[in-house]
């Protein structure tokens, strides 16, 4: 991989990072609760924190359920059927 694909590559993860973030499926909960609740800006802060480390870890976890099951998939059948589904 060259710096030009890396750099692209860093920037797009960083663009849909931004982006995703902005939906407002992930902050209005957070508001809408927050001002049902009367907490501080900090209060807020703190559980929309511990809301997004939780988002993170789970995106891991699945993400790496399913590379696992591609390993296991790719193992089993290498050779086979898979080989050209690899290929594209």
């Amino acid at each position: 991989m060259n710096n030009y694909t890396q750099l692209l590559l860093i920037g797009t993860v960083i663009a849909v990072g931004v982006l995703h973030t902005m939906v407002p499926d992930h902050w209005v909960p957070i508001a809408v609760l927050a001002r049902q609740k009367g907490w501080s800006k900090l209060e807020t802060a703190g559980i929309a924190f511990k809301a997004g480390i939780g988002h993170v870890l789970t995106t891991l976890f699945i993400a790496f359920v399913v590379w696992g099951a591609g390993v296991v998939v790719a193992t089993r059948f290498e050779g086979g059927w898979i080989r050209p589904l690899l290929s594209l």
